[in-house]
């Protein structure tokens, strides 16, 4: 049986414009004039002159804006592939350039990584294409094609991948483009209150809000904060308030990216706190980085050990690895592989926890040795054969106390070599005997 493929299949288009109106929203925007006040079927809307193109679920087109177009000008002076539909002005010399483009998922439930991809390469094409107006951003509403109010040609079907598309420019990162508007937005309203609001106001309050995984609490906080920034009018800027729609846009913006991408210098990771020199290769910084950084996880996890091994002890619990583990919140494997640090704490003269001194408690451990309650380390294990095994017979005796407010016990271990371990718990004068079925 053949496996079903899972890549997208590029359906047949009749030509351009059957594209175009076929993956039109149900319901666009459009209008006469470029504001789109209207909202209408897709068989009304083709009807005016603007119109939506993609739609809300996904991005299928790419248009550039291209204003002040110099007699002649092509993709081929630009250095890109030809667009599909070429959407002329009957009066000015202004062009729309359509790409149709493999589909590309949008919405609260989409990828950002494929998203941010299209907008790099949607940034970079219009850089290269000269007249392109670098503040059109692909929409979302363009000159309707075949539309009779303008001058229509339809060059090919073709669909695009963003791949193809970005060998002929190279990718431009939305956060480089951010950066570079950070300084310059002294003049443009909705660029002020985006940087001010991201930096003043969410930032320092979205840990704040995650504990109490209150997203609605979130985003009503940057909106408060919105309306009172929002005084250009007063503030002698020449120019009017923005609007509420335009308020609640920027706001939903932020706080979206706020609250799924946004971690912070503290939750982050530390770049530079080595002060690494860097003239050193890549490699190189990166293996000490990543020296220092287990070195560091591996000082938490016996940090963890360590109180976890306290407060058993204080408790009269016996210190086994799973009683390690489950009161460190660890892994029993991850206990084991910290033997030294469970011994280092119970390898001591027998100090009770309510009476030691708080500067002296690793080197004056509570109660019981681990010796005298636990013997499934390696370290105290009692091999059955190999090298330094000396005798042919041989017996190790430990004392100590088998669980909390039990009499004394004794534990006998007998080892003879080529058979399996018998071990003797005398319990309150009582002998019981339990055989492990190891492997010599």
């Amino acid at each position: 049986m053949a496996e079903r493929s899972t890549t997208y299949q590029c359906p047949v288009w009749s030509n351009a414009i059957d594209r175009h109106y076929q993956l039109a929203p149900y319901f666009p925007r459009c209008s006469f004039t470029k504001n789109a006040a209207l909202s209408r079927p897709r068989a009304l809307a083709i009807r005016q002159p603007y119109m939506q193109f993609n739609p809300p679920s996904m991005y299928a087109w790419l248009v550039f804006d291209l204003d002040d177009v110099p007699d002649g000008f092509s993709w081929d002076d630009a250095g890109v592939p030809p667009p599909n539909l070429v959407v002329r002005s009957r009066t000015e010399n202004s062009q729309h350039w359509y790409y149709a483009i493999n589909p590309v998922t949008r919405g609260e439930r989409a990828r950002e990584h494929p998203t941010a991809y299209m907008k790099a390469v949607y940034a970079a094409m219009a850089h290269k294409i000269a007249p392109a107006d670098l503040n059109y951003s692909n929409g979302p509403v363009a000159r309707t094609p075949g539309h009779t109010h303008w001058h229509t040609v339809e060059i090919h079907p073709h669909e695009y991948s963003l791949n193809e598309l970005a060998d002929y420019a190279e990718p431009i990162s939305g956060r480089h483009a951010v950066d570079a508007n950070d300084e310059g937005d002294q003049g443009s309203r909705h660029l002020w209150l985006f940087h001010y609001l991201r930096k003043a106001v969410a930032y320092p309050s979205v840990d704040r809000y995650r504990e109490r995984n209150d997203y609605t609490g979130f985003l009503r906080h940057i909106q408060v904060a919105a309306s009172g920034a929002n005084t250009f009018n007063q503030r002698g800027w020449g120019k009017s308030n923005l609007t509420a729609a335009q308020i609640r846009a920027i706001c939903k913006s932020i706080a979206r990216w706020t609250w799924t991408r946004y971690r912070g210098q503290v939750n982050g990771c530390a770049r530079g706190i080595m002060a690494l020199d860097v003239t050193l290769p890549l490699e190189v910084r990166q293996s000490l980085s990543a020296r220092r950084t287990h070195s560091q996880r591996a000082m938490r996890t016996r940090l963890k050990i360590h109180a976890a091994v306290r407060s058993l002890a204080a408790q009269g619990c016996p210190l086994t690895l799973t009683a390690i583990a489950a009161e460190a919140g660890i892994t029993r494997q991850t206990v084991a592989a910290h033997k030294d640090a469970i011994s280092s704490l119970t390898c001591g003269p027998d100090t009770r926890p309510d009476t030691a001194d708080p500067q002296t408690i690793q080197q004056q451990p509570a109660r019981a040795s681990l010796s005298s309650t636990v013997v499934n380390f390696g370290a105290h294990k009692i091999t059955s054969s190999g090298p330094g095994l000396t005798s042919p017979r041989w017996t190790e005796s430990v004392k100590g106390h088998c669980d909390a407010g039990s009499a004394d016990s004794s534990v006998v271990v007998h080892v003879v070599p080529g058979k399996r371990k018998r071990m003797t718990v005398v319990k309150g004068g009582n002998a019981a005997r339990d055989r492990k079925n190891e492997p010599p």
